[in-house]
């Protein structure tokens, strides 16, 4: 009795952990988010590359553009994505000789008649009368009328066909604007709109990055345009915050200029955003009739 109560004590501890581990590594998706950063310059050429990190580093991806792409993945510093190719020593050269397939010649044989021209006589020969050229031209006028009043026919009713089959399409077009028209203005859709709008611009103002910072150094030939370029800068101050540098050049037209950002993606204010549009009745019921139609 004893040794079977200690077992389902093991079993009790070892389901009991596993729980915990679950639930830890379910909070740890939820809650830590992931970081992410990317930088870039232009110059000579552009390169750019991007990292992204999850849970203090544990799992990482980079991105690389430097003349070629490149992408790894890693997992507490090994590398998973490429995989590693294996070193293998120099293999022993071994020449396959290749044999040369002879071409077979055909053989053609020549129709020509090496006989005289005149073997079987004069009289021998058949001498075809010639045809009436009268009626070889009516009978030609004739066929020819005969084959284009054919195809001009055939042509006609195509594009009558063609002319009914957009007509319908048309109006099938139409009467389906129409209904998501009408659908559109009934309150609850508008209701629905409002909601999936303003999640969706939440969850934008969350992925963004909330830092960065782009540095332009820019020159033209004409000294007015650098100025303009200044002159834009400054009235658009409020809304670019600093966030965007012009570094003017009034002696050599270039455009050079580097960037970076960063921000951080937590996967339970995503899951927030869409369970609300989800759990929403009106988004729903806006969601069953627009499956409905178009099962219909």
């Amino acid at each position: 009795m004893t040794a079977v109560l200690a077992i389902a004590k093991g079993i009790g501890i070892f389901l009991l952990v596993l729980l915990t581990l679950l639930i830890l590594v379910l909070l740890a998706a939820l809650f830590v988010p992931v970081r992410y950063r990317a930088e870039g310059e232009y110059r000579d050429g552009f390169w750019a590359r991007a990292s992204a990190a999850w849970f203090f580093g544990l799992v990482r991806l980079n991105l690389s553009l430097d003349n070629e792409f490149s992408a790894s993945v890693r997992a507490a510093g090994i590398l998973l994505y490429p995989p590693r190719t294996k070193k293998t020593g120099e293999k022993e050269g071994s020449t396959e000789e290749t044999k040369e397939v002879p071409k077979r010649e055909e053989e053609t044989g020549t129709g020509d008649f090496s006989g005289p021209s005149d073997a079987f006589g004069p009289m021998g020969r058949f001498e075809a009368q010639d045809p009436d050229p009268f009626e070889t031209v009516d009978k030609k006028t004739a066929g020819k009328t005969s084959s284009k009043r054919v195809p001009l026919l055939r042509k006609i009713r195509r594009l009558k066909d063609r002319f009914r089959e957009k007509r319908t399409d048309a109006e099938r077009i139409k009467s389906r604007l129409l209904w998501y028209w009408r659908l559109l203005e009934r309150e609850d859709s508008r209701r629905a709109l409002n909601r999936v709008g303003g999640e969706f611009r939440r969850l934008l103002s969350h992925c963004l990055p909330q830092k960065g910072m782009v540095c332009v150094t820019a020159g033209a030939r004409d000294p007015a345009v650098t100025g303009g370029l200044l002159a834009l800068e400054g009235m658009l101050y409020p809304l670019l915050c600093g966030r965007i540098v012009i570094l003017p050049d009034f002696e050599t037209p270039r455009l050079e200029g580097t960037f970076w950002v960063k921000g951080r993606i937590q996967a339970c204010v995503v899951c927030y955003c869409i369970l609300r549009v989800v759990l929403n009745r009106e988004c729903r019921l806006l969601l069953a009739r627009l499956r409905k139609k178009e099962e219909a």
